[in-house]
């Protein structure tokens, strides 16, 4: 099911941000090795085959640069589905997160920041 085009609901600043992401529902993992972009409140997961909107599991997302490497891990719904038909996006699925930890919204914080700086690093 596609959801028809609506209004832009989000409440945070989304920045493209590529990543893998493991989504694990019902004891089994699914694996992503492609996001478009995140904010504070979810993150859009590059796919040709989507989970049910309404689906909720837990979600680690592995971000590396260099020999630094951290996770975001919480608990999360899947809000919308999108065919690359529609938009210039890719296909693919928006999750929001609903509950994460304190460590992991820290490190999602410094995400979003990072990806958020203009080309020169400055922000």
């Amino acid at each position: 099911m596609i959801n028809p085009p609506a209004h832009n609901s989000r409440n945070r600043k989304r920045v493209d941000f590529v990543s893998d992401v493991t989504l694990v529902l019902h004891g089994q993992e699914y694996h992503y090795t492609e996001t478009k972009d995140i904010s504070m409140e979810g993150v859009f997961i590059c796919t040709e085959a989507p989970l049910p909107i309404g689906e909720t599991g837990q979600m680690i997302l592995n971000q590396e640069c260099g020999e630094l490497k951290a996770q975001v891990k919480a608990s999360f719904r899947v809000v919308r589905h999108q065919r690359a038909d529609e938009t210039a996006m890719p296909s693919g699925m928006g999750i929001i997160f609903t509950d994460i930890d304190s460590d992991s919204s820290i490190t999602l914080f410094n995400i979003v920041r990072y990806q958020d700086q203009g080309d020169d690093g400055i922000g």
